[in-house]
């Protein structure tokens, strides 16, 4: 349960969700069982197929060159995914630019009039055996509108449900505010008359972050009363390693997993782990998650968790951090048998 800092200070209707394709689909029968399912998130930062979008100088260090491209595409092909979530997109082409053949793919609408804010999508691809039938790709994500924030242009969730073994698997992606990697949620309340502009930028993030929480809170805590195993993953833009156990509403964690409901006690592969997307000691502490439940940490096949670096030879250097990512791709694998692979 939230502390009373973020209960429902504005109207978040939890049914307030583009269209739910992926419950009439996972209710639908299948000639096939699926024994496992790997699942990937993945910021690409700033990949756009409008070449304008580049012409904004901060951003022009983040156009790739053909040679860059390969580079991704190769990096995506030996993923070797099931599903795949994409951050910072501007659409479904964009992640087709990188993917092999054999995907389904599905791009947020968050087109909001603002140009600068709607070109980051989230775009999940699933392998097409998982979302398809004879006539060709079916929709499976609903796209959860209460963590863009009423009037504040952010990132949708992409809430799908997906079948392994006997049973269904619920996720939700996410792509949350940046800027809030560690400062308290509270920030903003702390500022003092002499706060830097730096602290103020911090604290106005952290404060945009901190209104993300409720509706965050609200879909756990929907899945929890439901019993059914979930997943909570991609770029929280949150150093959960750092916040300790503060109860006071400061901090991200202790509030996605205090132990109210019963059963929401989540669990995280990237607990105490260093990050080694980049060497030289640059990104050491996860922004990027896999948040879930005990149902379904069960189905984890043990050792799967992994951050996958670039090739080596390019590892640590800053300016192919952007023409690749400054993030690497993170990836688990569930297993419908938790015993398989183990």
């Amino acid at each position: 349960m939230p502390t009373p800092l973020f209960r429902r200070v504005a109207v978040h209707a939890r049914c307030f969700a583009l269209a739910l394709p992926f419950l009439a689909a996972a209710g639908a029968a299948r000639s096939d069982i699926v024994e496992s399912l790997t699942i990937v998130s993945w910021n690409v930062a700033h990949f756009y197929t409008d070449r304008s979008h580049y012409e904004d100088g901060r951003l022009r260090r983040f156009a790739r060159t053909p040679e860059d491209l390969a580079r991704l595409r190769a990096y995506a092909k030996g993923l070797d995914a099931d599903v795949i979530l994409f951050q910072e997109l501007d659409g479904a082409e964009a992640a087709r630019m990188l993917l092999p053949d054999g995907y389904c793919v599905e791009a947020s609408p968050r087109d909001n009039g603002n140009p600068i804010t709607s070109r980051q999508k989230l775009v999940v691809a699933f392998r097409a055996a998982l979302a398809s039938d004879a006539s060709g790709c079916m929709p499976r994500v609903g796209w959860y509108l209460p963590l863009a924030l009423p009037g504040d242009h952010l990132r949708y969730g992409a809430d799908f449900q997906l079948p392994l073994g006997q049973r269904a698997v619920r996720f939700l992606g996410v792509h949350l505010k940046s800027g809030c990697h560690a400062g308290p949620l509270d920030a903003y309340a702390r500022l003092s008359a002499d706060a830097t502009d730096w602290a103020r930028r911090t604290a106005k993030a952290c404060a945009r972050l901190a209104r993300q929480v409720p509706p965050l809170v609200d879909w756990i805590e929907d899945r929890v009363r439901e019993d059914v195993p979930f997943i909570v993953f991609g770029d929280f833009n949150r150093r959960f390693d750092g916040e300790g156990a503060r109860g006071d509403g400061s901090a991200l964690w202790p509030i996605l997993s205090d132990g109210d409901p019963i059963g929401q006690s989540l669990v995280r592969p990237t607990r105490f782990q260093v990050a080694p997307c980049w060497a030289g000691g640059r990104y050491r502490r996860f922004i990027d998650h896999f948040v879930m439940n005990e149902r379904a940490a069960a189905l984890v096949r043990l050792g799967s968790f992994e951050q996958r670096p670039y090739d080596a030879p390019f590892a640590g250097d800053e300016a192919m951090s952007h023409r690749l990512s400054d993030h690497c791709a993170i990836r688990i694998t569930l297993d419908a048998d938790p015993e398989a692979g183990s």
